[in-house]
Protein backbone atom coordinates (compact mmCIF):
# COMPACT_ATOMS: atom_id res chain seq x y z
CA UNK A 1 0.00 0.00 0.00
CA UNK A 2 2.96 2.63 0.52
CA UNK A 3 4.98 2.00 -2.48
CA UNK A 4 3.56 4.78 -4.41
CA UNK A 5 3.30 7.37 -1.68
CA UNK A 6 6.31 9.77 -2.91
CA UNK A 7 8.12 10.39 0.44
CA UNK A 8 10.68 13.12 0.50
CA UNK A 9 13.62 11.17 -0.68
CA UNK A 10 12.56 11.08 -4.35
CA UNK A 11 12.96 14.53 -4.66
CA UNK A 12 16.83 15.15 -3.89
CA UNK A 13 16.64 18.24 -5.71
CA UNK A 14 17.46 21.19 -2.80
CA UNK A 15 14.85 23.21 -4.82
CA UNK A 16 12.57 21.00 -3.76
CA UNK A 17 13.94 19.88 -0.52
CA UNK A 18 16.39 22.04 1.74
CA UNK A 19 19.21 20.50 2.34
CA UNK A 20 19.61 19.99 6.27
CA UNK A 21 15.89 19.04 6.61
CA UNK A 22 15.65 16.21 4.15
CA UNK A 23 17.16 13.87 6.41
CA UNK A 24 14.99 14.05 8.94
CA UNK A 25 11.93 14.74 6.68
CA UNK A 26 13.06 11.27 5.62
CA UNK A 27 13.54 9.75 9.09
CA UNK A 28 10.08 10.91 10.31
CA UNK A 29 8.35 10.06 7.16
CA UNK A 30 9.34 6.01 7.27
CA UNK A 31 8.26 6.39 11.31
CA UNK A 32 5.51 7.92 10.83
CA UNK A 33 4.63 4.84 7.79
CA UNK A 34 5.53 2.43 9.94
CA UNK A 35 3.61 3.90 13.57
CA UNK A 36 0.74 5.47 12.16
CA UNK A 37 -0.08 5.28 8.46
CA UNK A 38 0.06 1.33 8.17
CA UNK A 39 -2.87 1.00 11.32
CA UNK A 40 -5.28 3.44 9.50
CA UNK A 41 -8.36 2.83 7.39
CA UNK A 42 -7.40 1.05 3.47
CA UNK A 43 -9.87 4.33 2.22
CA UNK A 44 -7.71 6.72 4.46
CA UNK A 45 -4.72 5.59 3.69
CA UNK A 46 -5.39 6.02 -0.12
CA UNK A 47 -6.62 9.68 0.45
CA UNK A 48 -3.75 10.89 2.01
CA UNK A 49 -1.28 9.08 -0.21
CA UNK A 50 -3.56 10.58 -3.15
CA UNK A 51 -2.97 14.26 -1.09
CA UNK A 52 0.58 14.15 -0.13
CA UNK A 53 1.33 13.12 -3.89
CA UNK A 54 -0.69 15.74 -5.45
CA UNK A 55 1.38 18.25 -3.19
CA UNK A 56 4.68 16.72 -4.24
CA UNK A 57 3.82 17.02 -8.04
CA UNK A 58 2.63 20.65 -7.58
CA UNK A 59 6.08 21.34 -6.11
CA UNK A 60 8.00 19.47 -8.39
CA UNK A 61 5.75 21.55 -11.09
CA UNK A 62 7.57 24.58 -9.94
CA UNK A 63 10.90 23.53 -9.21
CA UNK A 64 12.01 26.07 -11.01
CA UNK A 65 10.41 29.42 -9.03
CA UNK A 66 11.89 27.77 -5.44
CA UNK A 67 9.30 26.21 -3.66
CA UNK A 68 10.56 23.82 -1.43
CA UNK A 69 8.22 20.86 -0.18
CA UNK A 70 9.73 20.64 3.57
CA UNK A 71 11.79 24.15 4.36
CA UNK A 72 13.33 24.61 7.78
CA UNK A 73 11.94 28.60 7.37
CA UNK A 74 8.04 29.03 8.68
CA UNK A 75 8.08 32.21 6.38
CA UNK A 76 9.40 29.63 3.45
CA UNK A 77 6.65 27.06 3.98
CA UNK A 78 3.78 30.26 4.02
CA UNK A 79 4.88 31.33 0.23
CA UNK A 80 4.78 27.64 -0.43
CA UNK A 81 0.99 26.94 0.98
CA UNK A 82 -0.25 30.24 -0.39
CA UNK A 83 1.11 29.18 -3.85
CA UNK A 84 -0.34 25.59 -3.30
CA UNK A 85 -3.39 26.95 -2.44
CA UNK A 86 -4.33 29.48 -5.32
CA UNK A 87 -3.00 25.78 -7.08
CA UNK A 88 -5.47 24.09 -5.81
CA UNK A 89 -8.37 26.37 -5.60
CA UNK A 90 -8.13 26.56 -9.79
CA UNK A 91 -8.49 22.77 -10.18
CA UNK A 92 -10.29 21.34 -7.09
CA UNK A 93 -13.63 21.36 -5.51
CA UNK A 94 -14.18 22.54 -1.91
CA UNK A 95 -14.19 19.47 -0.34
CA UNK A 96 -10.96 18.07 -2.22
CA UNK A 97 -9.59 21.28 -1.16
CA UNK A 98 -10.07 21.15 2.56
CA UNK A 99 -9.22 17.34 2.40
CA UNK A 100 -5.76 17.78 0.48
CA UNK A 101 -5.16 20.73 2.96
CA UNK A 102 -5.99 19.22 6.13
CA UNK A 103 -3.99 16.13 5.47
CA UNK A 104 -0.68 17.82 4.48
CA UNK A 105 -0.86 19.71 8.38
CA UNK A 106 -0.95 16.40 9.56
CA UNK A 107 1.61 15.62 7.97
CA UNK A 108 4.01 17.82 8.53
CA UNK A 109 2.78 17.76 12.43
CA UNK A 110 4.47 14.37 11.59
CA UNK A 111 7.70 15.56 9.92
CA UNK A 112 8.45 18.02 12.85
CA UNK A 113 8.62 20.79 10.22
CA UNK A 114 7.30 24.71 10.36
CA UNK A 115 3.06 24.21 9.89
CA UNK A 116 1.59 27.31 8.81
CA UNK A 117 -1.93 25.18 8.32
CA UNK A 118 -2.06 25.14 11.81
CA UNK A 119 -0.57 28.09 13.32
CA UNK A 120 -0.24 31.06 11.10
CA UNK A 121 -3.81 33.10 10.70
CA UNK A 122 -2.56 34.75 7.85
CA UNK A 123 -2.58 31.30 6.28
CA UNK A 124 -5.80 30.87 7.38
CA UNK A 125 -7.25 33.48 6.39
CA UNK A 126 -5.98 33.49 3.18
CA UNK A 127 -7.33 29.68 2.82
CA UNK A 128 -11.18 30.73 3.97
CA UNK A 129 -11.13 33.69 1.77
CA UNK A 130 -10.17 31.30 -1.28
CA UNK A 131 -12.62 28.64 -0.42
CA UNK A 132 -14.90 31.28 -0.76
CA UNK A 133 -13.55 32.50 -3.96
CA UNK A 134 -14.48 29.36 -5.79
CA UNK A 135 -17.56 28.21 -3.49
CA UNK A 136 -19.84 26.24 -5.65
CA UNK A 137 -23.38 24.09 -4.25
CA UNK A 138 -22.17 20.46 -3.63
CA UNK A 139 -22.92 18.05 -5.91
CA UNK A 140 -24.95 14.83 -4.84
CA UNK A 141 -25.54 11.74 -6.23
CA UNK A 142 -28.33 10.30 -8.01
CA UNK A 143 -30.83 8.83 -5.99
CA UNK A 144 -31.38 5.39 -6.04
CA UNK A 145 -34.96 5.29 -4.80
CA UNK A 146 -37.59 2.09 -3.85
CA UNK A 147 -39.68 2.68 -6.95
CA UNK A 148 -36.59 2.53 -8.65
CA UNK A 149 -35.10 -0.88 -7.17
CA UNK A 150 -38.65 -2.24 -7.60
CA UNK A 151 -38.83 -1.59 -11.16
CA UNK A 152 -35.36 -2.95 -11.61
CA UNK A 153 -36.63 -6.15 -9.97
CA UNK A 154 -39.16 -6.70 -12.15
CA UNK A 155 -36.21 -6.62 -14.88
CA UNK A 156 -33.89 -8.62 -13.20
CA UNK A 157 -33.06 -12.06 -14.89
CA UNK A 158 -32.49 -14.22 -11.59
CA UNK A 159 -30.74 -17.51 -13.38
CA UNK A 160 -28.08 -14.79 -14.57
CA UNK A 161 -25.43 -14.83 -11.61
CA UNK A 162 -24.27 -11.36 -12.21
CA UNK A 163 -27.62 -10.16 -12.59
CA UNK A 164 -28.65 -11.47 -9.17
CA UNK A 165 -25.20 -10.46 -7.62
CA UNK A 166 -25.72 -6.82 -8.58
CA UNK A 167 -29.64 -6.75 -7.19
CA UNK A 168 -28.91 -8.26 -4.03
CA UNK A 169 -25.91 -5.36 -3.75
CA UNK A 170 -28.13 -2.72 -4.55
CA UNK A 171 -30.80 -3.22 -2.55
CA UNK A 172 -28.74 -4.30 0.41
CA UNK A 173 -26.62 -0.77 0.20
CA UNK A 174 -30.32 0.76 0.10
CA UNK A 175 -31.57 -0.74 3.08
CA UNK A 176 -28.12 -0.68 5.30
CA UNK A 177 -27.46 2.61 3.60
CA UNK A 178 -24.24 1.23 3.71
CA UNK A 179 -21.33 2.69 1.79
CA UNK A 180 -19.35 0.72 -1.22
CA UNK A 181 -16.52 0.66 0.85
CA UNK A 182 -18.19 -0.79 3.83
CA UNK A 183 -20.48 -3.44 1.35
CA UNK A 184 -17.21 -4.92 -0.04
CA UNK A 185 -15.98 -5.57 3.91
CA UNK A 186 -19.30 -7.70 4.53
CA UNK A 187 -19.13 -11.50 4.99
CA UNK A 188 -22.09 -13.95 5.24
CA UNK A 189 -21.58 -14.30 8.91
CA UNK A 190 -22.16 -10.60 9.68
CA UNK A 191 -25.47 -11.11 8.36
CA UNK A 192 -28.77 -12.83 10.62
CA UNK A 193 -32.32 -13.76 9.37
CA UNK A 194 -35.17 -13.06 11.69
CA UNK A 195 -37.98 -15.38 12.37
CA UNK A 196 -40.15 -12.36 10.19
CA UNK A 197 -37.72 -13.31 6.87
CA UNK A 198 -36.02 -9.80 7.81
CA UNK A 199 -32.34 -9.74 8.72
CA UNK A 200 -30.19 -7.71 10.23
CA UNK A 201 -26.30 -7.12 8.90
CA UNK A 202 -23.15 -6.49 11.15
CA UNK A 203 -20.86 -3.78 9.36
CA UNK A 204 -17.42 -4.08 11.33
CA UNK A 205 -16.11 -0.22 10.69
CA UNK A 206 -17.95 2.14 9.15
CA UNK A 207 -16.43 5.88 7.90
CA UNK A 208 -17.80 7.63 10.95
CA UNK A 209 -16.83 4.75 13.84
CA UNK A 210 -14.18 5.82 15.14
CA UNK A 211 -13.62 3.57 18.21
CA UNK A 212 -14.13 0.32 15.78
CA UNK A 213 -17.41 -0.99 17.83
CA UNK A 214 -19.32 -1.49 14.68
CA UNK A 215 -22.84 -1.10 13.93
CA UNK A 216 -25.90 -3.29 12.93
CA UNK A 217 -27.80 -2.18 9.96
CA UNK A 218 -31.63 -4.00 8.64
CA UNK A 219 -32.39 -5.46 5.69
CA UNK A 220 -35.75 -6.28 4.02
CA UNK A 221 -37.58 -9.38 3.72
CA UNK A 222 -36.76 -8.45 -0.28
CA UNK A 223 -33.06 -8.25 0.08
CA UNK A 224 -32.56 -11.28 2.50
CA UNK A 225 -34.61 -13.51 0.12
CA UNK A 226 -31.78 -12.41 -2.90
CA UNK A 227 -29.08 -12.94 -0.33
CA UNK A 228 -30.40 -16.80 0.26
CA UNK A 229 -30.38 -17.23 -3.43
CA UNK A 230 -26.94 -15.68 -3.96
CA UNK A 231 -25.50 -17.78 -1.33
CA UNK A 232 -27.68 -21.17 -2.31
CA UNK A 233 -26.61 -20.25 -6.23
CA UNK A 234 -22.65 -19.92 -4.94
CA UNK A 235 -22.48 -22.81 -2.78
CA UNK A 236 -20.23 -19.57 -0.35
CA UNK A 237 -19.85 -20.53 3.54
CA UNK A 238 -20.50 -17.91 6.22
CA UNK A 239 -17.15 -17.03 6.82
CA UNK A 240 -16.67 -16.14 3.02
CA UNK A 241 -17.51 -11.80 2.17
CA UNK A 242 -21.07 -11.80 0.63
CA UNK A 243 -20.03 -9.97 -2.81
CA UNK A 244 -17.17 -11.83 -4.73
CA UNK A 245 -15.99 -11.38 -8.48
CA UNK A 246 -17.50 -13.26 -11.10
CA UNK A 247 -15.47 -14.68 -14.28
CA UNK A 248 -16.46 -13.75 -17.57
CA UNK A 249 -18.23 -17.46 -17.78
CA UNK A 250 -20.63 -16.02 -14.95
CA UNK A 251 -18.88 -17.98 -12.27
CA UNK A 252 -16.78 -17.30 -8.68
CA UNK A 253 -13.18 -15.79 -8.90
CA UNK A 254 -11.23 -17.75 -6.87
CA UNK A 255 -9.99 -15.77 -3.99
CA UNK A 256 -7.05 -15.98 -1.48
CA UNK A 257 -7.71 -14.66 1.53
CA UNK A 258 -6.13 -11.36 3.29
CA UNK A 259 -7.30 -9.48 5.78
CA UNK A 260 -7.12 -6.02 4.39
CA UNK A 261 -8.48 -7.10 0.94
CA UNK A 262 -11.85 -8.31 -0.20
CA UNK A 263 -12.28 -10.31 -3.17
CA UNK A 264 -14.08 -7.33 -4.96
CA UNK A 265 -13.19 -4.04 -6.02
CA UNK A 266 -14.93 -0.21 -5.34
CA UNK A 267 -15.73 -0.60 -9.12
CA UNK A 268 -17.66 -3.73 -8.83
CA UNK A 269 -19.98 -2.40 -6.28
CA UNK A 270 -20.32 0.88 -8.69
CA UNK A 271 -20.68 -1.47 -11.74
CA UNK A 272 -24.26 -3.10 -9.54
CA UNK A 273 -25.79 0.39 -9.17
CA UNK A 274 -24.68 1.29 -12.79
CA UNK A 275 -26.68 -2.17 -14.00
CA UNK A 276 -29.66 -0.44 -12.23
CA UNK A 277 -29.17 2.89 -13.73
CA UNK A 278 -26.47 4.27 -15.57
CA UNK A 279 -26.62 7.66 -13.92
CA UNK A 280 -26.46 6.01 -10.60
CA UNK A 281 -23.45 5.90 -8.01
CA UNK A 282 -21.77 3.76 -5.30
CA UNK A 283 -23.74 6.69 -2.83
CA UNK A 284 -26.79 6.53 -4.51
CA UNK A 285 -28.75 4.28 -2.38
CA UNK A 286 -27.53 6.33 0.91
CA UNK A 287 -29.59 9.50 -0.84
CA UNK A 288 -32.15 7.41 -2.37
CA UNK A 289 -32.82 5.55 0.91
CA UNK A 290 -33.22 9.47 2.94
CA UNK A 291 -35.15 10.77 0.46
CA UNK A 292 -37.62 7.97 0.41
CA UNK A 293 -37.78 8.50 4.43
CA UNK A 294 -38.11 11.99 4.47
CA UNK A 295 -41.33 11.39 2.12
CA UNK A 296 -42.38 8.98 4.26
CA UNK A 297 -42.07 11.74 7.34
CA UNK A 298 -39.61 9.71 9.36
CA UNK A 299 -37.76 11.88 11.81
CA UNK A 300 -34.22 13.37 10.98
CA UNK A 301 -32.81 11.38 13.81
CA UNK A 302 -34.67 8.09 13.02
CA UNK A 303 -32.53 8.60 9.45
CA UNK A 304 -29.66 9.89 11.07
CA UNK A 305 -29.20 6.41 13.49
CA UNK A 306 -30.04 4.08 10.48
CA UNK A 307 -27.26 5.95 8.34
CA UNK A 308 -25.09 5.74 10.84
CA UNK A 309 -24.11 9.37 10.49
CA UNK A 310 -22.58 11.46 13.04
CA UNK A 311 -24.93 14.39 13.02
CA UNK A 312 -27.94 15.28 11.33
CA UNK A 313 -25.73 17.36 8.53
CA UNK A 314 -25.80 14.74 5.37
CA UNK A 315 -29.75 13.86 5.81
CA UNK A 316 -30.54 17.21 6.14
CA UNK A 317 -28.15 17.96 3.11
CA UNK A 318 -29.65 15.79 1.02
CA UNK A 319 -33.58 15.91 1.56
CA UNK A 320 -33.38 19.82 1.29
CA UNK A 321 -35.10 19.92 -2.01
CA UNK A 322 -38.29 17.76 -0.35
CA UNK A 323 -37.93 19.44 2.94
CA UNK A 324 -39.05 22.42 1.49
CA UNK A 325 -41.98 21.11 0.67
CA UNK A 326 -43.10 20.91 4.66
CA UNK A 327 -41.42 23.93 5.43
CA UNK A 328 -43.50 26.40 7.65
CA UNK A 329 -43.95 28.73 4.49
CA UNK A 330 -45.29 25.71 2.76
CA UNK A 331 -47.51 24.74 5.63
CA UNK A 332 -48.71 28.63 5.97
CA UNK A 333 -50.12 28.45 1.87
CA UNK A 334 -51.73 25.14 2.75
CA UNK A 335 -53.55 27.09 5.48
CA UNK A 336 -54.12 29.94 3.86
CA UNK A 337 -55.24 27.97 0.25
CA UNK A 338 -52.80 29.47 -1.86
Amino acid sequence: MQSDFIPAKNLKSESLVTHGNVDRANHQFARFLKTIFARMPINSQKAMKSDWNCYQRFIKENAAIGLIAVPDDEDVMIETMLAYVDYLSKKYKIKTIRRRLHHLKVLFSYFGCPNPLLTSHELKKNISLTIKSVAQPAGQAEPLTADMLIEHLSKIDASNLMSLRNAMIVNLAYDSLCRASEMRMIKLSHIDREKDGTGTVFVERTKSDREAIGAYRYISKTTMELIEQWKERTGLSNEDYLVRALTSAGTIKPYIAHEESPPVSYEVIVSAFKAANVSLSGHSARVGAVLDMVKAEISIEKIQLAGGWRDQAMPLLYSRKIRAKNSAAAEMARKNGR
